[in-house]
């Protein structure tokens, strides 16, 4: 298969040749065209300066020439003769004046020369006639003008011009269009294929550079070289392959974070599936009082309640993930939602759960019962890192909840990761005191699924800080 560059090149070659072709051609008809007009304007002069027969018979009809006396009736000898006398006769031996005398049938009286009838017939009616006749092999340029008339027979004058010099020109002129108009072609085909090679360049490194790309490696870039369309094109690819990298990186960030997810229930899951496993197996290995059978009745339901929970959340963050976390939305009171989610904890040891209400009578176009879990979750968090002693304070305003208690707070490097799945800050905690790890995650879900945003700030030693904050333009009644 011919390289792009040949096909250019010969298309190039092609393109030039026709015009060169059509330009000889158009340059040769006119050039002929102009001599053949300079001809026929010179036939004119020549044929302007022929008197009529009229002036030239002053004794009433006869006109003489010396001592010879002509009739009314023209002989053609007689008047050729009397033509050479005239000065037009002699000023160019090419351009001969010859006498040809015709009857009223257009038919000649002497033996004459060979005209086309048609031209005799308009030339005897008064006009006069420029043609191109062929005489020995060789072509002229004839003028035919009538000179006189009676009624039986009519002279017409020819003047003639030899085109044989016109015709040697042409020749020579389209001699050097056959040179020229090759080399021409040989030339430009030459230079548009070094072009061609020279415009092209940039796509074979585009090809090559596009070789190099991998399914699993995305870096790699087109050379960008000056400001034309081929650098347009090198942005335009690696543009598009920054995003493609961006995201094969983000799917992979989100596979990876899908297996560790699908790992980290799976261990969730095994914990208290082992615990019932265990109970059980020990139940059943001998006769035992009544109150072992109950201790281990209450651990295997404490285990399939756990289970219970982990499966729940997880479906929870399944339909999120789906986009499929529906919501029941109304207006509702915000300081309702709080008290209701700070009832569920009952605990006599837990610390001090302040609520003030900087602005009165603030309601939020929310899901209730979502946002009693979201709030419910996070006074457990903070309950559970406060010492009784302490207290968490929760303010509401008109676009913002905040929860803070006054723990041990979290350490800088955490706090990019809270809400993540599985996530936790302690290691250490048993998974009994700890959660599951999927609490931050599903509350951050929720309020997402709300169109808000929940904030983190904490410091060590001084406590932590969770804000839920509104959209100024969010719905809401007061």
């Amino acid at each position: 298969m011919r390289s792009l560059r040949t096909r250019l090149a010969f298309l190039n070659m092609t393109i030039i040749g026709l015009v060169l072709i059509g330009f000889g051609m158009i340059i040769s008809l006119f050039a002929r065209a102009a001599l053949i007009a300079s001809v026929d304007r010179d036939l004119k002069r020549q044929s302007d300066a022929i008197p009529s027969f009229s002036a030239m018979m002053p004794n009433g009809g006869h006109m003489t020439m010396g001592e010879h006396a002509l009739p009314h009736a023209v002989d053609s000898k007689v008047v050729a003769e009397m033509l050479k006398r005239l000065p037009v006769a002699s000023t160019d031996s090419h351009r001969p004046i010859q006498v040809e005398v015709f009857d009223p049938k257009a038919r000649p009286t002497g033996p004459g020369l060979s005209l086309p009838v048609e031209e005799v017939h308009r030339a005897l009616a008064g006009e006069t006639r420029l043609i191109t006749v062929m005489r020995d092999g060789a072509p002229y340029r004839v003028m035919l003008k009538k000179l006189s008339g009676d009624g039986t027979t009519a002279a017409i004058a020819q003047i003639g011009y030899p085109l044989g010099e016109i015709e040697h020109l042409t020749k020579g002129l389209h001699g050097v269009l056959l040179i020229l108009i090759p080399a021409a072609v040989a030339t430009a085909g030459l230079s548009g294929w070094f072009l061609s090679r020279s415009a092209l360049r940039p796509i074979g490194k585009i090809a090559k550079a596009a070789s190099e790309v991998e399914a699993t490696d995305l870096s790699a870039r087109f050379p960008v070289e000056g400001s034309d369309e081929f650098a347009q094109l090198s942005e335009t690819f690696n543009a598009m392959f920054a995003r493609l990298g961006s995201s094969f990186d983000q799917l992979e960030k989100s596979v990876e974070q899908q297996r560790r997810f699908v790992a980290d229930a799976s261990h969730e899951l095994r914990s208290p599936l082992t615990v019932v496993q265990a109970t059980s197996s020990w139940g059943l290995t001998r006769q035992r009082p009544q109150h072992e059978y109950h201790e281990a009745l209450t651990t295997i339901d404490e285990a399939a309640r756990r289970m219970e929970r982990l499966i729940g959340d997880l479906l929870t963050l399944a339909k999120a993930d789906a986009g499929k976390l529906s919501l029941n939305l109304g207006d509702h009171s915000i300081l309702g939602i709080v008290e209701g989610a700070t009832h569920a904890l009952v605990d006599e040891e837990q610390p001090t759960i302040l609520i003030s209400e900087i602005e009165a009578n603030v309601s939020w176009h929310c899901d209730e019962e979502a946002l009693v879990r979201v709030i419910g979750n996070l006074l457990q968090n903070a309950v559970r890192h406060t010492p009784p002693s302490g207290a968490v304070q929760v303010t509401i305003r008109r676009h913002t909840l905040a929860i803070n208690d006054s723990g041990a707070g979290i350490a800088p490097e955490h706090l990019p990761h809270l809400g993540t799945r599985f996530y936790r800050v302690d290691e250490s905690r048993t998974r009994g005191s700890g959660g599951t790890g999927l609490g931050l995650s599903i509350c951050r879900e929720i309020v997402t699924a709300h169109g808000w945003d929940l904030h983190f700030e904490s410091e060590l030693g001084r406590g932590t800080t969770v804000t839920i904050v509104r959209p100024i333009q969010s719905p809401e009644t007061s």
